[in-house]
């Protein structure tokens, strides 16, 4: 059942687009099309580069989406490793 977002945005869209002096680029994006925040962020970045044209800056995106994943991973994992630590010496001392 529609309400009109989409006719909404068409709108907004259209009058957007009237300014002639100071025409704006507008991106369009689905994120329901993505299954996880990962992929739904370099998506979204990917998408927004190549509507700019910048393909070439779209590798560049993509290599430092990738390093702060690696990164955040990394740090999962310290913490995770850090807690397990904590809760084996926290066990040790309860028997």
């Amino acid at each position: 059942m529609g309400i009109g977002k989409t006719s909404v945005i068409n709108l907004v869209k259209r009058h957007l687009e009237e300014n002639k002096e100071k025409k704006p680029i507008i991106i369009e994006y689905n994120p329901w099309l993505d299954g996880n925040a990962e992929s739904l962020i370099q998506n979204f970045l990917l998408q927004f580069s190549a509507q700019l044209n910048t393909h070439d800056a779209s590798k560049e995106i993509k290599e430092k989406i990738n390093k702060r994943n690696k990164i955040n991973k990394r740090n999962k994992r310290n913490k995770r490793n850090k807690r397990n630590k904590r809760n084996k010496r926290k066990n040790k001392q309860n028997f």
